[in-house]
């Protein structure tokens, strides 16, 4: 097990380089950074489970902070390409160290789980706790052969994800705790690269989860018929669980699989009117 409270690193493997662990791994960052961290090996297999937890060490007056790769697996074994090498449960958590100061993580790749946690319950707002990722996010590490479903569970707790880079995020169900947000990427061409979700998205407050399309540039574009998410079955495709992030009050609605923005609905209002000396009437306008 690795534990660590401070200084600068290159990549942590809770795995060792180039040995076999049997039984589970562990790495705890209460502190520093790395380059990249990975709960497996590099160029060797974890027969166990592997656990990564981080503290970003956000403070006031420095927010920002970029790593190459958060994964519950390793790499092969000259560190050039990830690797599905823990056999076990993979769990993945990232959260502010300081819940009062704003928090932004960029990260290229976020991956390799079958649990991930992004946030925890001392956030105060869920724009001080955001997690980005340019190029893979997925459950899974590396493409699977065929079309294979993916099972990693996202848990998203008072906290934004915003997927800006120009990939298809892959995971298999999210919960979401207390005001959380989603955003996508919207290319030039103005096509988004929904997220696609293989299971349920589940509210576990009363709070919907505020979803946005962004530009290169992380402008907010939501417009009329992007698509936000995508799912493996129509089912779960439930717009009730989903709130334009914008200030434009776009309605969100579904096609088959797809979450996607619709023009707002013109609501008809009913009044009654008396006039002295007449029959009361009813007046209806849109």
């Amino acid at each position: 097990d690795l534990h660590v409270l401070s200084g600068e690193f290159g990549n942590i493997y809770a795995g060792g380089d180039g040995q076999n662990v049997t039984g589970n791994t562990s790495l705890i960052m209460q502190g520093g950074l790395a380059t990249s961290v990975y709960g497996g090996g590099n160029g060797g297999t974890v027969d166990g489970n592997s656990t990564v937890s981080m503290e970003v060490p956000n403070k006031e007056g420095k927010p920002s902070f970029e790593l190459d790769t958060i994964s519950g697996v390793g790499t092969n074994a000259d560190g050039s390409a990830l690797a599905e090498n823990v056999t076990g449960t993979k769990t993945v958590s990232i959260a502010m160290n300081d819940a009062n100061s704003t928090g932004i993580l960029q990260l290229q790749n976020l991956t390799g789980f079958d649990s991930l946690t992004l946030g925890d319950e001392k956030a105060k707002e869920f724009n001080k706790s955001v997690f980005k990722v340019s190029k893979r996010f997925d459950s899974k590490a590396t493409d699977p052969a065929g079309a294979e479903a993916r099972t990693g569970k996202v848990v998203l707790d008072d906290s934004s994800l915003i997927l800006n880079g120009d990939y298809n995020g892959h995971i298999g169900s999210m919960d979401i705790n207390g005001t959380s947000a989603l955003s996508i990427h919207k290319n030039a061409k103005n096509n988004t690269k929904p997220l696609l979700v293989d299971g349920e998205v589940t509210l576990k407050t009363a709070q919907k989860l505020k979803i946005s399309a962004i530009m290169t540039d992380e402008r907010t574009n939501n417009e009329v018929g992007d698509v936000i998410l995508r799912f493996k079955n129509e089912k779960n495709a439930v717009p009730e669980s989903y709130a334009d992030a914008s200030t434009q009050g776009l309605d969100v609605s579904k096609n088959n699989t797809e979450i996607l923005f619709t023009e707002p609905q013109a609501h008809t209002v009913e009044s009654y009117v008396e006039y002295p000396g007449a029959e009361a009437g009813t007046l209806t306008g849109k």
